[in-house]
């Protein structure tokens, strides 16, 4: 029972130890972050990503995009490149807008 009792203080000691270690390292890396250039880099970085992601969810959130070219930026981050409209295109299409919206529609009666 002694040795019991004994061990259980050796890893609660244990545990406090690892936890002031903790504590430290976490204030030392709290310092350096936020001072010079470490914090300037992770701005820029975290900018830049939440950058691009919102610029790839603009680019894939509308049904269809008109994009210039093929291997343009638009058309490579598009992620179903079946929606993108290119310039070859869109004449086609405004083409068939334009007979189907002069036809004449037939209605059903029940």
């Amino acid at each position: 029972m002694q040795a019991w009792i004994e061990a259980q203080q050796e890893r609660s000691q244990i545990n406090k130890e690892r936890f002031e270690k903790f504590k430290s390292n976490l204030f030392w890396f709290g310092r350096w972050f936020s001072c010079g250039r470490s914090s300037i880099f992770f701005y820029i970085v975290g900018m830049s990503i939440f950058a691009m992601l919102g610029f790839l969810g603009g680019i894939n959130t509308p049904s269809s995009i008109a994009c210039k070219k093929v291997k343009s930026a638009c058309h490579f981050m598009r992620l179903d490149k079946t929606q993108v409209v290119l310039p070859h295109q869109a004449k086609q299409l405004i083409e068939e807008y334009e007979k189907s919206k002069f036809k004449p529609r037939r209605y059903r009666r029940k």
